[in-house]
């Protein structure tokens, strides 16, 4: 900000390789000169947050190689052009109308206006691709649960039938005859004898307050744990 009063110098428009134009904050009063479309090369132009009046020049908005246009907080009116630039602003112009045909911006249904424009062709609307982000958030989220869901349920099948293969035989040293465990197989004392080796302590898995579990291996090599009763009649049993 330098408090330039005055209008825009017009020659302005003779300076063919100017790229940038910042002339903001500042006291500039007048019309926007329609000699700034001669500059081919210019792709930065600020004129905010001056005194400037009268409708924007359509030359401005054929300048197809403006990237940033910034004309507000002035006192401009009328319609505003369809400009080429990719962003644009003219909040703070409250004479301003958003319709492209003066006559409709200054007939009766006229009304104060302010706002921001930013236009791009290659830009999806606002808040689409949030929409996008969190559906494919929860549909992550979904898809995390249901393979963690799926592992779990495989985890218990496996260790049922894990915990399945294993067979336990309760053995009362004083029945030499068969072992009897309802529904399932039958062994004899002698064959759990053998499937331990005479219940020999290298075969030792467990104690506990009944008695002492051995690991077995049955002739067709299923191994089990055998568990070998305590005598309730010996002393101190």
């Amino acid at each position: 900000s330098n408090d330039i009063t005055g209008s825009i110098p017009t020659e302005l428009g003779k300076l063919s390789k100017l790229q940038t134009i910042d002339l903001s904050d500042n006291l500039f009063t007048g019309k926007i000169p329609t000699s700034l479309s001669h500059l081919k090369n210019l792709h930065y132009l600020r004129l905010n947050n001056n005194s400037l009046s009268d409708p924007i020049p359509l030359s401005l908005a054929n300048m197809t190689q403006l990237a940033f246009i910034d004309l507000s907080y002035n006192n401009l009116s009328g319609p505003v052009p369809r400009f080429q630039a990719k962003t644009f602003s003219v909040v703070g112009n409250p004479r301003m109308c958003a319709t492209v045909s003066e006559g409709d911006c200054y007939g009766e249904a006229q009304l104060p206006l302010s706002f921001d424009v930013n236009i791009s062709d290659s830009s999806e609307p606002p808040g689409r691709p949030k929409g996008h982000i969190k559906l494919a958030l929860a549909f992550g989220s979904s898809l995390a649960c249901i393979c963690m869901l799926a592992f779990g349920l495989g985890f218990l099948v496996w260790w049922r039938y894990k915990c399945g293969q294993q067979v336990f035989f309760d053995v009362n040293e004083q029945h030499t005859e068969e072992v009897f465990l309802g529904n399932l197989k039958r062994l004899q004392f002698r064959e759990l004898q053998s499937a331990t080796n005479n219940f020999s302590s290298k075969n030792i898995l467990g104690k506990g307050g009944f008695g002492i579990v051995y690991k077995g291996c049955l002739p067709d090599g299923t191994v089990v744990a055998v568990k070998r009763l305590k005598d309730g009649n010996a002393i101190g049993g």
